[in-house]
């Protein structure tokens, strides 16, 4: 398909032949090779709203995946902020059942049993025992008893 062409004496520019993109218009024109409306102001206004449609959606869709890029780094400072805390506890701290008071073999025990919920808040330093005690406690406490967990 031959595209028509015309040299615009005036300015010696090549015109190309070509359709308004205006849905509403659709006139024949000759224009340069990116013009895409004729010389109606109406064609003209409808081309910069269109383009300032599609650059709103996309900026409202860079504005979300930005603010889920933002949730995600803040929970990760979060996070690393609580496993350098508990690294410190686990490695200087002692237990913190009362009464306890031992320094070695500790461990972190999750409050709320979600060991993905690293917040500090969530998070203690346990011996070993006082470690296990506390889990054994929250099973007896859910009806669960050494012999339903055996089999």
């Amino acid at each position: 398909m031959a595209v028509e062409t015309k040299i615009d004496p005036a300015t010696g520019k090549t015109l190309f032949h070509k359709n308004c993109f205006n849905p509403k218009c659709g006139a024949e024109f000759w224009g340069s090779r990116k013009a895409k409306f004729c010389k109606k102001e109406s064609c003209k206004q409808w081309g910069r709203d269109r383009v300032k449609a599609v650059h709103a959606s996309r900026k409202k869709h860079l504005e979300i995946r930005n603010d889920d890029v933002e949730k995600a780094r803040i929970k990760c400072a979060s996070h690393s902020i609580a496993r350098a805390a508990l690294k410190y506890k686990l490695r200087w701290g002692e237990c913190e059942t009362a009464g306890c008071g031992k320094t070695e073999g500790l461990e972190v025990h999750h409050c709320n049993t979600n060991w993905l919920d690293n917040r500090p808040e969530n998070l203690k330093c346990l011996c070993l025992s006082c470690h296990a005690k506390t889990h054994s406690e929250m099973k007896k406490a859910e009806g669960a008893t050494p012999t339903t967990l055996e089999a």
